[in-house]
Protein backbone atom coordinates (compact mmCIF):
# COMPACT_ATOMS: atom_id res chain seq x y z
CA UNK A 1 0.00 0.00 0.00
CA UNK A 2 2.11 3.19 1.08
CA UNK A 3 5.20 3.16 3.17
CA UNK A 4 6.40 6.55 4.75
CA UNK A 5 7.99 8.19 2.70
CA UNK A 6 4.56 8.23 0.52
CA UNK A 7 2.78 9.29 3.18
CA UNK A 8 5.27 11.83 3.61
CA UNK A 9 5.40 13.07 0.28
CA UNK A 10 1.63 13.23 0.40
CA UNK A 11 1.47 15.20 3.54
CA UNK A 12 4.06 17.83 2.18
CA UNK A 13 2.01 18.04 -1.66
CA UNK A 14 -0.11 20.72 0.48
CA UNK A 15 0.70 24.52 -0.72
CA UNK A 16 1.77 26.28 2.74
CA UNK A 17 1.08 29.69 0.80
CA UNK A 18 -1.92 30.47 -1.63
CA UNK A 19 -2.09 33.86 -3.61
CA UNK A 20 -4.67 35.60 -5.06
CA UNK A 21 -5.51 38.62 -7.41
CA UNK A 22 -7.12 41.89 -5.98
CA UNK A 23 -8.94 44.32 -8.21
CA UNK A 24 -7.49 48.08 -7.35
CA UNK A 25 -8.78 50.27 -9.68
CA UNK A 26 -9.54 50.34 -13.54
CA UNK A 27 -7.89 52.06 -16.52
CA UNK A 28 -8.34 52.51 -20.59
CA UNK A 29 -7.00 49.04 -21.90
CA UNK A 30 -3.73 48.64 -24.11
CA UNK A 31 -4.81 48.92 -27.64
CA UNK A 32 -3.61 45.49 -28.59
CA UNK A 33 -6.04 44.38 -25.89
CA UNK A 34 -9.18 45.62 -27.90
CA UNK A 35 -8.47 44.44 -31.05
CA UNK A 36 -7.35 40.41 -29.73
CA UNK A 37 -10.94 40.38 -28.00
CA UNK A 38 -12.69 41.75 -31.23
CA UNK A 39 -10.56 38.74 -33.21
CA UNK A 40 -11.02 36.45 -30.39
CA UNK A 41 -14.78 36.96 -29.45
CA UNK A 42 -16.07 39.08 -32.51
CA UNK A 43 -19.77 40.72 -31.50
CA UNK A 44 -19.30 39.97 -28.25
CA UNK A 45 -18.98 42.96 -25.45
CA UNK A 46 -16.14 43.48 -23.95
CA UNK A 47 -14.51 41.78 -20.75
CA UNK A 48 -12.21 41.29 -18.84
CA UNK A 49 -10.02 38.42 -17.56
CA UNK A 50 -11.39 36.91 -14.39
CA UNK A 51 -10.43 37.21 -10.82
CA UNK A 52 -11.64 34.84 -9.34
CA UNK A 53 -8.53 32.09 -9.50
CA UNK A 54 -6.54 30.86 -6.15
CA UNK A 55 -2.70 30.54 -7.28
CA UNK A 56 -0.58 28.38 -5.61
CA UNK A 57 2.76 29.62 -7.09
CA UNK A 58 3.31 33.80 -6.88
CA UNK A 59 4.53 33.77 -10.57
CA UNK A 60 1.28 32.78 -11.66
CA UNK A 61 -0.68 35.28 -9.75
CA UNK A 62 1.67 38.12 -11.43
CA UNK A 63 1.18 36.70 -14.80
CA UNK A 64 -2.58 37.01 -13.97
CA UNK A 65 -1.82 41.01 -12.91
CA UNK A 66 -0.15 41.51 -15.91
CA UNK A 67 -3.11 40.31 -17.95
CA UNK A 68 -5.91 42.08 -16.14
CA UNK A 69 -3.33 45.57 -16.40
CA UNK A 70 -3.10 44.60 -20.61
CA UNK A 71 -6.66 44.45 -20.29
CA UNK A 72 -7.65 47.45 -18.33
CA UNK A 73 -8.05 46.55 -14.67
CA UNK A 74 -5.34 47.66 -11.84
CA UNK A 75 -4.45 44.82 -9.79
CA UNK A 76 -2.52 43.58 -6.95
CA UNK A 77 -1.55 40.09 -5.55
CA UNK A 78 -2.39 38.93 -1.78
CA UNK A 79 -1.07 36.32 -0.28
CA UNK A 80 -2.07 33.82 2.68
CA UNK A 81 -0.18 31.75 4.54
CA UNK A 82 -1.73 28.26 5.04
CA UNK A 83 -1.94 26.21 8.29
CA UNK A 84 -3.68 22.89 7.64
CA UNK A 85 -5.25 20.93 10.58
CA UNK A 86 -7.06 17.83 10.70
CA UNK A 87 -11.16 18.03 10.51
CA UNK A 88 -12.51 18.87 14.03
CA UNK A 89 -15.75 17.49 14.81
CA UNK A 90 -18.06 19.75 16.57
CA UNK A 91 -17.36 18.68 20.22
CA UNK A 92 -13.35 18.72 19.08
CA UNK A 93 -13.77 22.59 18.01
CA UNK A 94 -15.71 23.28 21.03
CA UNK A 95 -13.36 21.88 23.41
CA UNK A 96 -10.29 23.36 21.53
CA UNK A 97 -11.93 26.73 21.29
CA UNK A 98 -12.80 26.55 25.43
CA UNK A 99 -8.81 25.59 26.04
CA UNK A 100 -8.15 28.67 24.07
CA UNK A 101 -10.63 31.34 25.84
CA UNK A 102 -9.47 29.41 29.08
CA UNK A 103 -5.70 30.25 28.46
CA UNK A 104 -6.28 33.73 27.76
CA UNK A 105 -8.08 34.47 30.83
CA UNK A 106 -5.35 33.21 32.81
CA UNK A 107 -3.33 36.63 31.48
Amino acid sequence: MFDEDDIEYIHNDHPTRLYRVNVTGYHAPHPGAIEAFEQRFPGEDFFTPSVSRTYRSLSGARDRVSLLDYNGVAAEVVMADIEWRLHETKDEKIARLEAEIAEMKRF
